[in-house]
């Protein structure tokens, strides 16, 4: 099977698609024009779908699965396999992907095996914010980290909050088919070529290796509308000092509530000395993304060379073995 850039295939299917509704095809690469009640730099809708171009979110309708296996994907879209996931929607994961090109993040690049190195590549792309909001059984709005749903199988604690990235699945050269539409995969936890959301890391998908489940004591029940948030991370999260343990610090009062005049003198002096420098450090940050994405890109052409060529090698000592191998006199 073979595949083309996700970037440019959507890219270019989204762009026909804006510019002339009569060119959206109903073939998963080819998402139907967007239906929208608000301004068009505010709100853009696809079924089950909608992106909110101001809050830069991506808010897709789900529904809540109850399952007793490990789990692999936190979401799934229709024919996916729910009997490892947490959500179940019925939006494409196409629309899902056109959305967040809508807030003008652009796609890494799937988990990938590099025959070469006999070695796995782990997932890259702008990294995002999952989150949940759902309505309990008293009426009461309730909005939590997705992770929050998931305990681990080993000492049963939370999933912590963490981010995802969009690593934006493939699009099949033969058809054009966006390759996550027909697998039904939305968001993983562990990693899948096809995901177009997925863990910034290695993160294996065999039976042995799974670390999740669903946990019933946070997740609503089954058949629960749930509205999964997708938000991106403009920079990556400060790193926090960790929590003291030393009991006498529990004990003291002003360690446990800070007095409002010292939080008034702390932010001050956070403001005098971070604000002067934000345009600088918001720069660093943007270019340090930057490159790491071109680097990356970089490598991943170089490891594609690398893997072309030990196919050349292995397919040359094939032919080689078959023409020196004796064969019986006839």
């Amino acid at each position: 099977m073979r595949y083309v850039s996700t970037l440019v295939c959507v890219g270019l299917c989204f762009g026909c698609m804006m510019t002339s509704q009569s060119r959206a095809a109903d073939s998963p690469s080819q998402p139907p024009a967007p239906q929208s009640d608000e301004p068009a730099d505010k709100l853009v809708r696809f079924p089950f779908v909608e992106v909110d171009r101001v809050a830069r979110e991506v808010r897709v309708e789900s529904t809540m699965i109850a399952v007793d296996m490990p789990i692999e994907f936190l979401v799934i879209a229709d024919g996916g396999p729910d009997h490892e996931a947490v959500l179940r929607t019925r939006a494409k994961p196409s629309h899902v992907h056109a959305g967040l090109l809508l807030l003008g993040l652009e796609p890494g690049s799937p988990v990938r095996y590099v025959e070469a190195t006999r070695s796995s590549v782990a997932p890259f792309g702008p990294p995002l914010r999952l989150s949940v909001r759902w309505v309990d059984a008293q009426g009461l709005t309730r909005s939590a980290p997705a992770t929050s749903f998931l305990r681990s199988l080993r000492d049963g604690k939370s999933m912590p909050d963490q981010p995802f990235i969009f690593a934006g699945s493939m699009v099949r050269e033969d058809d054009g088919a966006y390759a996550a539409d027909l697998a039904g995969y939305l968001v993983s936890i562990v990693n899948f070529e096809l995901s177009p959301i997925d863990v910034p890391r290695l993160a294996s998908s065999s039976n042995e290796t799974l670390e999740w489940e669903l946990d019933r004591n946070t997740a609503p029940p089954a058949g629960t509308p749930v509205t999964l948030i997708i938000t991106p991370i403009k920079d990556p999260p400060a790193t926090t000092p960790a929590e003291e343990n030393d009991p006498k610090s529990a004990d003291d009062a002003e360690t446990r509530i800070a007095p409002a005049a010292s939080l008034d003198v702390l932010r001050d002096r956070w403001r005098s000395a971070v604000r002067p420098h934000a345009d600088a450090v918001r720069d660093a940050a943007q270019t340090h993304y930057e490159i790491i994405t071109d680097l990356r890109r970089k490598q991943q052409r170089l490891i594609d060379e690398a893997d072309r060529i030990q196919r050349l090698i292995d397919e040359l000592e094939r032919e080689y073995e078959q023409l020196t191998t004796p064969r019986p006199t006839p």
